[in-house]
């Protein structure tokens, strides 16, 4: 096996609908602690917080019990896609 002191992923690959399946994933955090890099909350955007995302996010997390979370990065308002991070 080899040695790592975490694996990153990026959150969107595993709540959006056609997104990566998670057993992988869930292979991968047995044998590593992992650490979620969300990129599309948009905390700072002045655009409202989607609601569904979050309860996508908080099963995601609840069943990957996650080291820690990476960072959060955001969109422009009503941006779709393109993920930058924005200093808030």
């Amino acid at each position: 096996m080899v040695r790592l002191d975490r694996v990153a992923a990026i959150t969107e690959n595993y709540v959006d609908r056609g997104g990566r399946p998670l057993h992988p994933l869930e292979r991968v955090r047995a044998n590593y602690p992992v650490t979620l890099h969300g990129v599309a909350l948009s905390s700072g955007s002045t655009d409202p917080l989607n609601r569904g995302y979050l309860r996508r996010l908080r099963t995601l997390v609840r069943r990957i019990e996650p080291a820690s979370a990476g960072h959060v990065g955001g969109r422009m308002p009503r941006q779709r896609r393109g993920f930058d991070p924005r200093p808030v």
